[in-house]
């Protein structure tokens, strides 16, 4: 069995690094002076960690990796915007590259696809006030779209990896991604004003997100949205006006 209690304790440690950064993300988000630099410092973080996993999990052969690098990288995608992605994504792949390896390619691939399925969750999500097991749930199915890059490997370990080590793979990236999204949620909850619409938390821009919810809201929508935009030109105006008298 390819799977032991020593394996199981490295995916643990890199878990419970996670949520010590979760945590710390939250301090700093609530409190810390360099809120908007938060986000890209978690993708760095989180990127090292799927190093980490990188570097201490099962090789069957060597270059064919066997770890749950998919956990925080689906969880940059969903969590920490575009920048945050970004940062954590550029570690990964300079990480994996410098490994080298048989499944070389296939994994830099299924880097990229699970971040970038983690941030189509977020859009899709993102009006939602409140995300709970079931949407964390469909995150974990999503995230896992970064396995199929295995289908690139030779015949015989493709054959291994798919009877032998999917089905407890699966179950541990769905379990981790879960409980890891759920901490993310109640730190999004906690730095969040009450009312205000959800975004992603490593912070975007409100005025979008803002703009998204009225149009969707109909008529309605379209005419406070145009209300707005005829005080911001009159502001404008105005302000031209005062410059041009001085």
């Amino acid at each position: 069995m390819w799977f032991d209690s020593e394996l199981a304790l490295d995916y643990l440690s890199s878990l419970a690094a996670l949520a010590i950064l979760v945590w710390g993300h939250g301090l700093v988000r609530q409190r810390g002076p360099g809120r908007h630099l938060s986000p890209i410092g978690l993708g760095l973080g989180f990127g090292l960690v799927a190093v980490v996993q990188m570097n201490t999990g099962y090789q069957p052969v060597a270059g064919f990796l066997i770890d749950l690098r998919l956990v925080p990288l689906g969880l940059a995608g969903a969590y920490l915007g575009r920048r945050g992605l970004v940062a954590c994504v550029v570690v990964a792949l300079a990480g994996r590259y410098q490994i080298g390896g048989i499944g070389l390619r296939a994994d830099m691939v299924a880097i990229c696809l699970a971040g970038l399925a983690g941030l189509a969750w977020a859009r899709a999500t993102r009006a939602q006030q409140v995300r709970g097991g079931g949407l964390l749930v469909i995150l974990s199915l999503a995230t896992s779209v970064g396995f199929l890059p295995v289908l690139m490997l030779p015949m015989l370990l493709l054959a291994w990896f798919v009877i032998e080590a999917l089905p407890v793979l699966m179950l541990w990236h769905m379990l981790s991604i879960t409980s890891i999204a759920l901490l993310l949620e109640r730190a999004l909850r906690a730095g969040a004003p009450e009312g205000a619409e959800r975004g992603p938390v490593a912070g975007t821009d409100p005025s979008r997100h803002d703009r998204s919810r009225l149009l969707r809201q109909g008529a309605a929508g379209r005419t406070a949205l145009a209300t707005r935009a005829d005080i911001a030109a009159s502001r404008k105006a105005r302000t031209r006006l005062r410059t041009g008298l001085r």
